[in-house]
């Protein structure tokens, strides 16, 4: 059974051009999800491979900085999103802050 529209059949051939025109989107977009998958794949693979290169030089950072007396406080503060949320009595608290990790 065709579908209806305004309460008669649509024709035939009606139907049928949107039947191809509705396979040819259902094809495109199937050929879209598959280069998705493959960008996400990759993506994915980059991050890996970048939080495996930057451990190293993350941990040599925090050593470094665990040398510098209120280091992360005078980080945190200089940070110009951060600042305005920092009031004094966590400014404090930060200066006892040795180490930080996201």
């Amino acid at each position: 059974a065709h579908p209806k529209a305004r309460g008669t059949l649509l024709s035939v051939s009606l139907w049928d051009g949107m039947d191809t025109s509705l396979r040819c989107v259902m094809d495109a977009q199937e050929r879209l999800d598959a280069v998705n998958d493959t960008f996400a794949k990759r993506a994915a693979d980059l991050e890996r491979e970048g939080r495996h290169q930057r451990a190293p030089l993350l941990r040599e950072r925090g050593v470094a900085a665990k040398r510098i007396p209120g280091f992360w406080m005078c980080a945190l503060q200089g940070h110009p999103l951060l600042e305005q949320y920092i009031s004094a009595r966590d400014a404090s608290i930060l200066e006892h802050l040795t180490a930080l990790e996201v």
